[in-house]
């Protein structure tokens, strides 16, 4: 089964797992970082700040970026 890895990155700080999740494939990768993305927004009960970011970015085995979602606040 095919291992990926789910980087998530806040303004600066870089979270970077040591291990991968096994998933059967893509969109078994992209489902749970969508599903982890809502479950992220949703505990941020109102607290997002304006003019912060952050992302979550798919990766595979060898680290290839694959997709990323990112929330984005700001004042125009």
């Amino acid at each position: 089964m095919p291992q990926f890895f789910f980087i998530i990155q806040h303004d600066e700080q870089v979270v970077e797992p040591d291990i991968g999740i096994e998933l059967p494939d893509m969109e078994a990768a992209w489902n749970e970082a969508t599903r982890a993305t809502g479950e992220i927004v949703r505990d941020l009960d109102g607290s997002l700040e304006v003019g912060t970011e952050w992302s979550i970015q798919i990766q595979d085995a060898e680290r290839k970026p694959l997709r990323t979602i990112k929330v984005i606040s700001k004042r125009h």
